[in-house]
């Protein structure tokens, strides 16, 4: 089959990157020749979103994010919107490709299954991120797109799938993010980053976390140095502006993790890390419910909270057992809905 993926693949997010990487792998290791579709329709859109910022230290760290990233992009077969070939398949999501009210990439119509070239649309692990069935009252053609022109929803947490339900689409099961079908190949993919002496990871977009005081004694009480990926925290002890597949690296070797991201928490049960949620999205904390965990550590619960918690041991076989039902399950439902 040729299959066409539609899915934010190269924002500066290790996420972003990963789960598209994974689709793609997950497709072609069943003999698919598989296309990334890019949906920006100017070289202007592409460079505002990757070397352009308000202010020039902004500027600056997406430039040292580009130079981090763009080896690892060569790895996805990426295709403009124009010169992608007619399509046996089109795969929607996954990632915030619903979430309206995130002006941080192009809203492109494909993602809602308009003018896509294929003979059978679905969307799989897309999100609604922080946006509501509100968000959409001024865009009914986006909405009606999706009950109209996607066949099938697979839902990554239960936010997006009571979107679906309430808009009147009618074939949605829950499915587990695309990084969960690859699960133990991750390793495979690694580059190694330099730093030598043992550490913790903080992984979120808030740097001025109410837990930083936490963090900084804990990882002193632990002879820990503290790591920030992917953003310049100055009040960490490292400053990791690493690519994904660094990213992986870092993980793996990381003591235990501090995180409010969704693939912050994904990545740390798929390493078996000791990690805790701090303000998490609600998607991260809708993941770990399925798997029957709570990691989510609150400011007001104190210290002594937020330590347990990150000490105390997690049954990574049962998890693990979990984590592979969940991947069988979802990988059986992509090959019914679509005969691929």
């Amino acid at each position: 089959m040729k299959i066409g993926i539609f899915t934010i693949f190269d924002a500066y997010n290790y996420g972003s990157f990963l789960q598209a990487f994974a689709m793609q792998s997950f497709l072609t290791d069943r003999g698919h020749q598989v296309y990334m579709i890019d949906v920006r329709d100017s070289l202007k859109s592409v460079f505002a979103q990757k070397y352009f910022a308000k202010s020039i230290s902004r500027s600056i760290l997406k430039l040292k994010r580009w130079y981090a990233y763009h080896n690892d992009w060569r790895l996805l077969n990426i295709v403009s919107l124009n010169d992608y070939p007619e399509l046996d398949l089109a795969v929607i999501g996954s990632d915030e490709v619903w979430n309206i009210e995130n002006p941080s990439f192009t809203h492109a119509s494909q993602y809602y299954g308009i003018d896509i070239k294929a003979r059978n649309i679905i969307a799989y692990a897309p999100s609604l991120g922080y946006s509501t069935d509100n968000s959409y009252d001024v865009y009914p053609h986006l909405r009606n797109g999706i009950v109209s022109n996607i066949s099938w929803i697979g839902a990554r947490d239960e936010f997006t799938r009571k979107f679906a339900e309430e808009i009147g689409h009618s074939s949605i099961n829950m499915v587990c993010d695309p990084t969960l079908l690859l699960s133990g190949e991750w390793q495979k993919y690694e580059q190694e980053v330099q730093i030598n002496e043992p550490f913790v990871i903080y992984y979120s977009y808030q740097e001025d976390t109410p837990f930083k005081k936490y963090i900084q004694c804990f990882a002193k009480e632990y002879n820990l140095r503290v790591v920030s990926v992917g953003f310049n925290y100055k009040w960490c002890d490292n400053q990791a502006i690493v690519s994904p597949t660094q990213f992986l690296s870092l993980v793996r070797r990381s003591s235990c993790i501090i995180t409010s991201t969704f693939h912050g928490t994904v990545f740390s049960t798929l390493y078996n890390k000791p990690f805790v949620q701090v303000h998490p999205a609600r998607k991260a904390v809708d993941y770990l419910t399925q798997l029957g965990m709570n990691r989510t550590t609150n400011i007001e619960e104190g210290y002594d909270n937020f330590k347990n918690k990150l000490l105390h041991p997690i049954d990574y076989n049962a998890i693990n057992n979990e984590i592979k039902k969940w991947r069988d399950y979802s990988s059986s439902l992509i090959i019914s809905k679509t005969g691929i």
